[in-house]
């Protein structure tokens, strides 16, 4: 499906998924370290202030031709830096699927995974 973008943003998505995603969307193709926000202000002014408004956000470890491997990061309580909640691995296809429908894969309320790497 072909993705229209907007202002610099994928229209239909619930994450800010911006247009130097465009070619990754197309090919289902992601590549390790690209990081997508659940906000446009997460891209704006200063981290500090960005922190400030992302409730979690989605980091690519590693990405294959049939699944792709993320952390779930959620910032800390004093909202000073990002922390890895989960890590997830999963078909490429229901990775888009959060980022079109928003989908957290956690709450800010659970525990962090204490063992990630059997997520």
């Amino acid at each position: 499906m072909k993705t229209e973008f907007i202002d610099g943003y994928a229209i239909g998505f619930q994450m800010a998924v911006g247009d130097c995603f465009r070619d990754a969307l197309a090919r289902e193709r992601f590549s390790a370290g690209d990081t997508i926000y659940d906000t446009r202000l997460a891209y704006v002014g200063a981290w500090h202030d960005s922190l400030q408004h992302i409730e979690y956000g989605f980091q690519v470890i590693s990405a294959h031709f049939d699944h792709i491997e993320y952390d779930v990061l959620f910032p800390n309580p004093d909202r000073t830096r990002l922390v890895v909640v989960d890590h997830i691995k999963e078909p490429v296809s229901r990775f888009i699927e959060k980022l079109r429908n928003g989908t957290k894969t956690c709450k800010r309320s659970d525990p962090p995974n204490p063992h990630p790497e059997h997520a």
